[in-house]
């Protein structure tokens, strides 16, 4: 790049060395032209082609435009003085266009400059030496020989102006042979043609200087334009395929390459608008289903997100088969995968489209060799229930969640009975948040009794709903606390009752209290308690759950700062969770909490009974309590003691009874007793 003349053109004077080298190499033919182009321009192989490419073009032009004229001056030349000189200079101007032609396809570099320089000079030489061979007689034909040469000079000045030593290297030649034939052949009125040559050559000499610059200024600038409008045009390409991108990225779920959940509501709102086709009929309707993969969540812990995200893609695409045209599918979520159905039938066309999406789990699905047999709940709603798309959605979300109770991999339709359900939910919605607020939502205890001699020696506290219509279980109301995400202000507000009664009650200060405790609040609880003393003296229930098993280290760290806010720890629904027996040895908990669907089946089932012998042994030898719960009878009552389980929760002994009562008992030292088959209290 160094080489070109077009880029030398663009270096500063103080690179040039004493006596007009610049680095050992030939003098910048473009001096003075620096100005009109930048370093970086300079440096810029397309700036750089271009201006050689309408540097060839120039010099073409004008060696194309010259042959007819050589070839016409020396047609006009043997006509007024007929010579073997005419036909020597036709023949050496045709040379010099031959020449041109041939450099015109080297590169274009210093090497190049040197003979193109060569070629000026023979030209100027060729066409200075007209006159010398051919100088006519007559005194008019000399006059109009000067003017011919006159239009020689002005011809050079936009031949070879651009780079400067070509100019001269064929325009000193030119004039010089021109005058010394006009002063030595031409004679009377001729010998004028001398001084209006001279005159032509200096005026062409300033005019050379300034279309210099102005040439190859102007070939910049139109560069300039060219690739500012190239540029302009390619951004305004990458703008409007940004643009593009952008679109399907804000409708297109990155995972599926599904619509996303912005996508489909657009759709949605758009066929409620306009409603379903005329050409499906007058019961035709708008349908959404919802689709939720089973066991997903479980795919996704013990196989890993990437095999997860993988069968997400591969039910996209089996899903996308059962689509009818028009259809829609989107992902919202998760492994929450949503269709619309625009033209649906109003009769049984909501239940034919949920069956029909359920084919596509007919079938295992392959992900990295594994065979993943996956079901799916679906829940189907049509605009015959609902005119607007929230509630559309919530009908299709609340159908899927019936489903789902109801086992899962079932297709549920949106009908007047869940419609009525729904609303009763709403209802039961607002006023379980206004009964929190009103403190109408407060703790029972039910005792922990020992079955060797009916003492008290602990309790579960239990959410009681105290309603204008009667006390309310925890069992009809916890499903939408948590739904509303609640859990943690109702356990702030029940243990704020447990710590008021505890500094009201002595007698229920040192009686062990229990409080239930998701895995996802555990840590959420001993963090807003920590340093507090409200956890000092109670027993935190903690369900076997799945992320106990996976992740015992981090359930033990819990554990322990549990034990060092002076609270203990059991394992709630101990025989029916996740955990093996060997997992549950490595979690530090105080102790086991058998659960009720076990202890249910002592009465019955021998392997119940094998199973409860070996738990009763192990507990006893890690040191570990081992309470049983829901114990409903004194037959099972009576094959706990014999296994060695000392205490006891159910309604065979006490429902959960309010803060007061149970406190009374305590402080009265009450002990039940067995009678009739139920456990009831001894009389004071």
């Amino acid at each position: 790049m160094a080489d070109n003349p077009l880029v030398t053109a663009a270096r500063p004077d103080d690179s040039l060395r004493p006596g007009g080298r610049r680095n050992g190499r030939a003098l910048n033919p473009f001096a003075g032209f620096r100005d009109a182009i930048s370093d970086e321009e300079a440096s810029n192989p397309a700036v750089v082609a271009e201006l050689q490419r309408r540097f060839r073009h120039t010099i073409l032009f004008a060696t194309l435009g010259t042959i007819p004229t050589a070839i016409c001056i020396g047609a006009l030349m043997w006509f007024v003085s007929p010579g073997p000189g005419v036909l020597a200079w036709v023949a050496a101007s045709l040379t010099t266009l031959g020449l041109w032609l041939w450099a015109l396809r080297l590169p274009v570099d210093l090497g190049w400059l040197r003979l193109a320089i060569a070629i000026q000079v023979y030209g100027g030489i060729v066409w200075g030496s007209l006159p010398v061979v051919a100088m006519p007689g007559d005194e008019r034909w000399q006059l109009f020989m000067a003017a011919f040469g006159m239009g020689v000079q002005a011809s050079s000045v936009l031949f070879a102006a651009q780079i400067r030593r070509l100019f001269y290297s064929f325009h000193v030649p030119n004039l010089v042979l021109s005058l010394a034939g006009f002063v030595l052949y031409s004679d009377g009125v001729g010998r004028w043609g001398a001084a209006l040559l001279a005159y032509a050559g200096i005026f062409a000499a300033g005019l050379s200087e300034i279309h210099h610059l102005t040439a190859l200024s102007a070939s910049t600038y139109s560069v300039r334009a060219s690739r500012l409008a190239m540029g302009l045009t390619a951004k305004s390409q990458a703008l409007t395929e940004a643009n593009r991108q952008l679109a399907a990225q804000a409708s297109t779920d990155p995972l599926t390459a599904l619509a996303n959940r912005f996508d489909f509501d657009r759709r949605l709102g758009a066929a409620l608008a306009s409603g379903p086709d005329a050409a499906s009929g007058p019961d035709a309707v708008v349908a959404v289903a919802m689709i939720d993969l089973d066991r997903f969540k479980a795919i996704n812990d013990s196989l890993g997100h990437r095999v997860g995200d993988l069968l997400l893609v591969a039910v996209g695409e089996r899903l996308r088969h059962r689509l009818e045209p028009g259809e829609v599918l989107a992902r919202f979520g998760g492994d929450e995968l949503v269709v619309l159905s625009p033209d649906c039938d109003g009769g049984t066309g909501a239940i034919d489209l949920g069956r029909r999406l359920a084919t596509a789990f007919d079938e295992p699905f392959i992900i990295e060799d594994r065979r993943l047999a996956v079901g799916a709940s679906i829940g189907v709603a049509d605009s015959s229930s609902a005119s607007e798309a929230g509630d559309l959605l919530r009908f299709a979300d609340a159908a899927l969640y019936r489903g789902k109770r109801q086992g899962g991999n079932r297709v549920e339709v949106f009908d007047a009975e869940l419609d009525r359900a729904l609303r009763e939910r709403r209802l039961l919605e607002g006023e379980l948040a206004a009964a929190l607020g009103d403190g109408q939502l407060v703790p029972f205890l039910q005792p922990f009794v020992d079955v060797e001699t009916g003492a008290i020696v602990g309790a579960e506290a239990l959410a009681r709903w105290i309603h204008p219509d009667g006390v309310r279980s925890a069992a009809s109301f916890i499903e939408v606390v948590e739904d509303l995400r609640l859990v943690d202000e109702l356990t702030d507000r029940l243990l704020d009752a447990l710590t008021e009664a505890r500094l009201l009650s002595p007698a229920i200060r040192r009686l062990p209290i229990s409080i239930n405790v998701g895995p996802d609040h555990l840590d959420g609880l001993i963090d807003r308690y920590e340093g507090t003393g409200v956890l000092s003296g109670l027993q935190l229930e903690i369900t076997e759950q799945a992320r106990f098993v996976e992740s015992v280290t981090a359930v033990n760290r819990l554990i322990a700062r549990a034990h060092a806010n002076g609270a203990t720890v059991l394992l709630d629904d101990f025989g029916v969770g996740f955990s093996s027996l060997a997992r549950a040895a490595r979690l530090a908990v105080d102790g086991y909490k058998l659960d009720r669907l076990f202890v249910a089946e002592l009465s019955t089932c021998p392997d119940a009974r094998a199973v409860l012998a070996g738990v009763a042994v192990i507990a006893e030898r890690q040191g570990r309590e081992l309470i049983a719960e829901g114990v409903e009878s004194l037959d099972q009552t009576r094959i706990l003691a014999e296994f060695g389980v000392r205490t006891v929760q159910g309604f065979v002994y006490s429902p959960a009874l309010p803060l007061t009562e149970l406190g009374e008992l305590v402080a009265r030292g009450h002990r039940f007793t067995a009678s009739f088959g139920r456990a009831v209290p001894e009389a004071s």
